[in-house]
């Protein structure tokens, strides 16, 4: 799960190049736009946090999946600043949602070795900051649009929250699940 968390928020994070060649925003601009971008991930840290200490798996696939939307969206609402401010906003503010329940997921998985999994967890976070990199990459290297990079994101964290589904829908059955 962290692998394509990862990787659907940095395909998207990543190539913020599309704000200046698509949506029009001027570099200073740019600064204003990461702010947003900044309040959203603490909106959605704060939420995310709630959420996560309330039950992990509805967490987690609420996050996935308005991550998945918003990402889609943006590659239609990149073309205009307001909605594309919105837009960023808000998938922000799910993004962020995601972390906490990631972190609570493995440790609660891995209760004999929590310091372990902890840190293969951040493994896997920077695993996904490669993947999407190299797959963004190869998308406009194969000569497609910026705006097909959201879509990459989309794919991604549909990966993602098909992985959370599995492993939870795994977990119902079993008496040590993540208040599942």
């Amino acid at each position: 799960m962290t692998v394509f968390f990862a990787a659907a928020m940095f395909a998207l994070f990543s190539y913020i190049a599309l704000l200046l060649q698509v949506t029009g925003i001027s570099a200073r601009g740019v600064s204003w736009t990461l702010f947003l971008i900044g309040a959203g991930l603490t909106v959605g840290n704060i939420l995310g946090g709630k959420l996560a200490d309330w039950k992990v798996s509805f967490s987690l696939i609420l996050s996935f999946s308005p991550i998945a939307i918003f990402s889609l969206l943006f590659s239609w609402t990149s073309h205009a600043l307001l909605l594309a401010e919105v837009t960023l906003f808000l998938w922000a503010m799910a993004t962020f949602a995601t972390l906490l329940g990631l972190q609570i997921n493995v440790v609660h998985h891995g209760k004999e070795a929590s310091n372990l999994v902890s840190t293969l967890n951040i493994s896997a976070f920077n695993v996904g900051n490669a993947l999407d990199a190299w797959v963004g990459g190869a998308v406009i290297s194969r000569g497609y649009a910026l705006t097909a990079v959201p879509v990459v994101a989309t794919a991604l964290a549909s990966i993602g929250l098909a992985i959370c589904l599995i492993t939870f829908r795994k977990s119902r059955g079993n008496a040590s699940a993540v208040r599942a």
